[in-house]
């Protein structure tokens, strides 16, 4: 499960929201909608460990421990 506020805190503070990221995320490669975020971010389904990579990459977490917070919750 993932820490919904631990994320949202990693996105604020490098200015993303979630349109903006998806959009990077899109840019990376990553084939996904606003829509199947939305749903990832609810909870209602979950991040593959491809999205987590580029998201934490996008985000800068490079931290272990940090990415396990997050997505591992």
């Amino acid at each position: 499960m993932v820490d919904i506020n631990k994320l949202k805190a990693q996105m604020a503070l490098k200015g993303f929201n979630q349109r903006s990221l998806v959009a990077e995320m899109n840019k990376r490669g990553a084939k996904i909608g606003e829509n199947t975020f939305s749903s990832k971010m609810t909870g209602r389904s979950q991040f593959d460990c491809d999205d987590a990579d580029v998201i934490c990459e996008i985000l800068e977490v490079e931290d272990p421990a940090e990415k396990a917070e997050i997505f591992l919750a």
